[in-house]
């Protein structure tokens, strides 16, 4: 399973999902992303439980593909698609997902295990150390969000930007030639 984003929400729609499959002991691989930082770190709590999933995270910023890969016998279920793992993608947003079925031994089923292979193998191991360490990076970034936006709202912040970037061009326009005429 890949996806660019996992929330609490998320994992409660699959929670009865998954632990029938760890009650079962069907392993499996969950692979998100910090892209944005919009990954929930209770979210990646919540997944760490469950001993039969191998959780990843990774780092690229450009990571943000969604797909989810299910081995049966002789075939793979693949869907491809827009979905993250957000209670809103899987249970009412309006999302574009492709499935299609693969024999075990087909070229699509092959290029689909391999690239998600490869980018697992690269990615961060998800610990509850990593946990703590992002979701310091997480906690600042929706409190400087939830800021900027107050304040862009307010109109304060563009002015002073504007006010900044103004006074910074000008000194650079000016100062040359202020300095030529001191010596």
């Amino acid at each position: 399973m890949s996806a660019a984003f996992i929330t609490s929400g998320g994992v409660a729609s699959l929670f009865g999902t998954l632990l029938d499959l760890e009650a079962k002991g069907v392993k499996g691989k969950i692979l998100v992303s910090e892209y944005l930082n919009f990954t929930e770190p209770e979210a990646l709590k919540k997944i760490l439980q469950f001993s039969n999933v191998d959780l990843r995270i990774s780092r690229d910023l450009d990571f943000h593909s969604k797909g989810f890969l299910f081995v049966h016998k002789s075939f793979y279920t693949i869907i491809i698609g827009s979905s993250n793992i957000t209670q809103s993608a899987l249970t009412k947003n309006k999302e574009w997902n492709l499935k299609v079925t693969a024999h075990v031994e087909s070229e699509l089923a092959n290029i689909t295990l391999k690239e998600f292979e490869s980018v697992f193998k690269k990615s961060q191991v998800v610990t509850l150390d990593y946990i703590a360490k992002y979701s310091i990076v997480y906690s600042l970034e929706r409190r400087l969000g939830k800021e900027l936006r107050a304040t862009v709202i307010g109109n304060d912040l563009v002015a002073k930007v504007a006010q900044d970037f103004f006074c910074e061009k000008l000194d650079a326009m000016i100062a040359p030639h202020l300095i030529s005429r001191l010596t």
